[in-house]
């Protein structure tokens, strides 16, 4: 957690990279640039994050004989000064995203937050 670029692969395989030298956090390869501004995608400063969050939820599903199931779900969010909220990467069943959301924390000196 030393180095300059810390990476996070999304359930789309997606990755987010998050680069200390540039200051500057973007989704997918290449560089910050090459993202198109109000792609929807998850691009913004390193300065401009507050907080890492997980929060833990029960998701609601059809299973395949069309019953409703409940299944344990995480989501790893970065929480913004002006408290807007960018979801970074996304778990379905048992795998829990607190691991990941440490070591970006450390990685980005930022407070590490949970919430079930």
């Amino acid at each position: 957690t030393t180095g300059l670029l810390w990476q996070v692969i999304r359930l789309v395989n997606k990755p987010v990279i998050f680069d200390k030298r540039l200051g500057r956090f973007w989704e997918g390869g290449g560089h910050p640039d090459e993202v198109e501004h109000g792609s929807g995608k998850c691009v913004g400063r390193i300065a401009d994050v507050h907080a890492i969050q997980v929060i833990t939820y029960h998701r609601l599903v059809r299973d395949k004989d069309g019953f409703n199931e409940t299944r344990l779900a995480s989501q790893l969010i970065l929480v913004l000064k002006d408290r807007a909220r960018l979801v970074v990467s996304g778990r379905d069943g048992g795998g829990s995203l607190s691991d990941d959301a440490k070591v970006l924390s450390e990685f980005l000196g930022k407070p590490f937050w949970t919430a079930t």
